[in-house]
């Protein structure tokens, strides 16, 4: 019998894959290096951009670009979380 630490460590290392599935098996955004024009005033600070269901993700050239994706599929597994493409609850 397994003790309950093995099995746990074993339910977190699954947990990480499941999340993270969308970088493992491709990347539906695309980090832009050029800020839309309304926000060009920012570029100054911010180098990086990702849209998410018309929601903005910017950071700065400092941020690895697997953290910026990271965070651009975090927010749309917030947003869609059954993942079939369309906002859950377009109030939030």
């Amino acid at each position: 019998m397994k003790s309950t630490k093995t099995r746990f460590v074993r339910a977190v290392l699954i947990g990480c894959v499941s999340m993270t599935s969308p970088v493992l098996w491709g990347n539906a955004f695309t980090i832009s290096t050029t800020l839309p024009s309304d926000l060009q005033s920012a570029s100054s600070v911010f180098s990086k951009y990702v849209e998410v269901f018309g929601l903005r993700v910017l950071a700065t050239s400092s941020v690895s670009d697997a953290k910026v994706l990271h965070a651009a599929n975090v927010l749309a597994e917030y947003l869609d979380n059954d993942e079939n493409g369309i906002i859950d609850q377009a109030e939030v």
